[in-house]
């Protein structure tokens, strides 16, 4: 070999006699370098039906739904009832050119101009670096193309035409449209679910060359193929016992275009959609946490107070929680369930009632509020943390749409029209809504429907009672608390949500992408703008002193002195209950107290009343100076 190469390469005559060389070089060829082209594939597909005899083979863990049912498992393959099927694939550089899109829109989001720690030049340039390098990544990565098409297709054959039985029958003018066999036709499915492995898997380069990865003997035998598994699709239940490593798992996925409909309603009609219907409001009341007295402050739609929700005594001792009327106000529990029904169904249950009860919804409701991040762009943070977040209450329904009609299956066509519903209408989805780990959920919990008996919290109960119960929690399979949905519903699932209204509410089905939902601000600024936060205060030793100044004019002649709250916000106030006057409860202004011990001729009294907050919580930022509004 050695000298016909040196032949070829020295041309040399006595090795040519008699020949005419050619006018292209002699040396020796070389190998092609590789191009990845098509990528070849063949899986061995074995369905796993999303229930078998009612009992479900799927369970939703929060997130996606996980194989748990009793379905299989097959110790080998020939028990598994698995379907071949295959196609080829164009393959592309999309990966590292995806990965590199996302990291370089991370840096400009996040990263360039930081100051909290500042980013300097010399770590942006390494930054960019690393980026670049991206660029040298040797990975190709493509889709199985069809292969959600070949799961769900009616009829597996290509062009089919008849045969010469079949000819003749039409010939004869049949009086039914037959339906040509082609060997045993797969079962129609219109949900995607199950496991597949790999049987066979070729590489095609641009020059013909081919890679055999699995379909051989030894370390391409697909009993061996162990492919690297995102965690999504590995199986935590293999269906298939022998070789497992090899199972790709793919959970249920509709085979037609479909989407989860999560909408605001009104509060006190469902049908009304907000932003279809004329005058629809979502909002259906206020709820303030009030950390200092340990109760709910609790206010109408439009921000005005129908009162709180607090612990109180009666004659005999028993504490109960219970409603109580706004300071200087004649409002009744019926005024309450006529300006907020919603509201009014809350706060009268019974179980609310309980002081345990009662005391386990504040803890589980602060407990919530703190992982919601951010807290909002406002200019009450003292206020905060005396009173915590104002709370809407607020009406939605959700529901499950397809596009079009069902698909369905087409194979007995001949013998009935029209075909049977698909089974997939009749399943029972999960549906999670809020999600606390995200930290830019707002929801804190809902009611279902109109039950206000359990309250289905985002957080654990502070507290076992049976009025409280956790959503999911996620990652539990076993006996979750989520919402169900049905394609084949008639009517859509009401929720009436308890939520941050500056955050936004997600709904995960794990089937759909993740639908989001936020409170539109036109509900928002108004109602926040005139709320009207009273602290009780007893046993206040004081004296009445004149209002201080006179310009403008005081709102009261009188004032209690005392000293005075940092929150300075707002427009502070003091009522108590009077019989000099005919409403019964008598204003004063706020005199601050001074630091120094002073004699004064005024008598000093016990005052027992409401210290009474008037402040707009709108968001106060240089972004947003439309909705800038003075205190009420």
């Amino acid at each position: 070999a050695g000298d016909v190469a040196a032949a070829m390469a020295t041309r040399a005559a006595p090795a040519y006699a008699g020949l005419t060389l050619p006018a292209l070089g002699l040396a020796e060829w070389a190998e092609q370098p590789w191009s990845p082209l098509f990528l070849e594939w063949q899986i061995s597909y074995l369905e796993i039906p999303y229930e078998t005899s009612g009992t479900r083979n799927w369970s939703f863990d929060g997130h996606d739904y996980v194989y748990t049912g009793p379905f299989g498992p097959f110790p080998a393959d020939p028990q598994a009832p698995t379907r071949q099927m295959g196609g080829i694939s164009l393959l592309t550089p999309q990966a590292q050119v995806t990965f590199r899109s996302r990291v370089e829109q991370f840096i400009d989001t996040y990263v360039r101009g930081a100051v909290d720690p500042p980013i300097t030049l010399a770590d942006l340039a390494k930054l960019d670096d690393e980026v670049g390098r991206i660029d040298g990544w040797k990975l190709m990565s493509q889709a199985l193309t069809g292969f959600g098409d070949l799961v769900a297709m009616r009829d597996t054959r290509a062009q089919t035409a008849p045969d010469a039985t079949v000819a003749a029958d039409i010939a004869g003018q049949t009086q039914q449209v037959p339906y040509i066999p082609n060997g045993t036709p797969d079962a129609f499915s219109a949900v995607r679910q199950g496991q597949f492995a790999f049987t066979s898997l070729l590489v095609y380069d641009a020059f013909g060359q081919v890679l055999q990865v699995v379909g051989g003997t030894g370390p391409t035998d697909p009993q061996n193929f162990a492919p690297v598994r995102d965690p999504a699709l590995t199986p935590s239940r293999p269906a298939i016992t022998r070789n497992p490593q090899r199972l790709i798992e793919v959970p249920p996925r509709l085979m037609q275009g479909a989407r989860l409909e999560f909408l605001l309603v009104d509060a006190v009609d469902d049908t009304k959609v907000v932003g279809t219907s004329a005058g629809a409001n979502p909002v259906g009341g206020w709820v303030l946490p009030n950390h200092l007295d340990r109760s709910l402050l609790l206010y109408a739609p439009e921000g005005a107070s129908l009162g709180s929700l607090r612990l109180l005594a009666d004659d005999t001792g028993t504490t109960t929680a219970r409603w109580q009327a706004p300071p200087h106000s004649a409002l009744t529990l019926a005024d309450v369930q006529a300006r907020a029904p919603r509201l009014a169904a809350m706060i009268g249950e019974q179980a609310l009632a309980d002081p345990a009860t009662f005391t386990a919804f504040l803890d589980t409701v602060d407990t919530s509020l703190w992982t919601i991040d951010p807290l909002g762009n406002r200019a009450d943070v003292n206020l905060s943390v005396l009173i915590g977040r104002p709370l809407a209450l607020v009406r939605a329904r959700l529901d499950l749409a397809l596009d079009g009609p069902p698909v369905s299956d087409l194979t007995p066509w001949a013998l009935a029209w029209p075909p049977p519903a698909p089974d997939f209408l009749s399943y029972d989805f999960a549906v999670r809504l809020g999600d606390q780990a995200t930290r830019s959920d707002g929801l804190l919990g809902y009611f279902a429907g109109g039950d206000t008996g359990t309250f289905n919290s985002v957080s654990a109960p502070a507290a076992a009672t049976s009025y409280l119960r956790q959503i999911g929690p996620p990652g539990q399979t076993s006996d979750p608390n989520y919402l169900s949905l049905s394609f084949g519903a008639t009517a859509p699932q009401a929720v009436t949500m308890l939520l941050d209204p500056r955050a936004e509410v997600h709904a995960i089905t794990g089937v759909l992408p993740v639908k989001s939902l936020a409170l539109p601000p036109k509900f928002v600024d108004g109602p926040l703008a005139a709320l009207e936060v009273a602290f009780t205060v007893g046993a206040l030793p004081t004296v009445i002193v004149p209002t201080p100044g006179s310009q403008p004019p005081p709102a009261n002649p009188q004032a209690v002195s005392l000293p005075m709250p940092i929150e300075q916000g707002g427009t502070w106030a003091w009522w108590e209950r009077s019989v000099d006057v005919p409403a019964g409860w008598a204003p004063y202004d706020l005199a601050r107290a001074g630091s120094a011990a002073e004699l004064t001729d005024l008598p000093a009294t016990v005052r027992d009343g409401f210290l009474q907050l008037t402040v707009g919580l709108v968001p106060q930022g240089p972004a947003e100076p439309a909705q800038r509004r003075p205190p009420a």
